[in-house]
């Protein structure tokens, strides 16, 4: 089994993992550590700082914006993890975190399906627990070949006659 950290990072409400945000921040805090670390070593001092890992340090001062996940995987797994950060020309955790985001929104939308396939939920409470509009949901249940009972021309027509009103 492999072990490893995956980091989701926020800034501003999106995905930093494709930011130069936090690419300057984090370049930013590991010249600062190596700098704090290099005069403590000189004067004989300890600091904080140069105590911590610069992405504990980042997740200390904004704890809301950032989540370490350890994962193991098997072998096949992590080779088809490395093959994907190749691929894509990304870092492994990045690769993971694209990689597990999908795997969720399809876990939604499968698991949306099963319940409104059930009769456990209207198509309406499907879409929001898939993250869905309500034509994209109309959309991927008549993919699954499940009945539908309602058009988008009546979704149209709804939506005008509650604009209307």
């Amino acid at each position: 089994m492999i072990l490893f950290h995956v980091f989701e990072v926020e800034v501003g409400g999106q995905d930093a993992s494709c930011s130069r945000d936090i690419d300057i921040f984090v370049h930013r805090i590991l010249v600062e550590f190596h700098a704090s670390e290099k005069a403590n070593r000189a004067s004989g001092r300890t600091n904080p700082l140069c105590m911590r890992n610069p992405i504990n340090a980042y997740r200390d001062m904004c704890p809301d914006k950032m989540r370490n996940i350890t994962v193991r995987v098997d072998e096949e797994t992590y080779r088809d993890i490395e093959k994907t950060a190749s691929i894509e020309k990304i870092n492994r955790s990045t690769a993971t975190r694209q990689l597990l985001r999908k795997g969720i929104i399809e876990e939604k939308k499968k698991r949306a399906l099963d319940l409104y396939r059930a009769g456990k939920c209207t198509l309406w409470k499907a879409a929001q627990q898939a993250d869905l509009n309500i034509r994209e949901m109309m959309d991927l249940a008549a993919r699954e070949k499940i009945p539908v009972h309602i058009t988008p021309e009546d979704v149209d027509e709804a939506w005008r006659e509650a604009l209307d009103e």
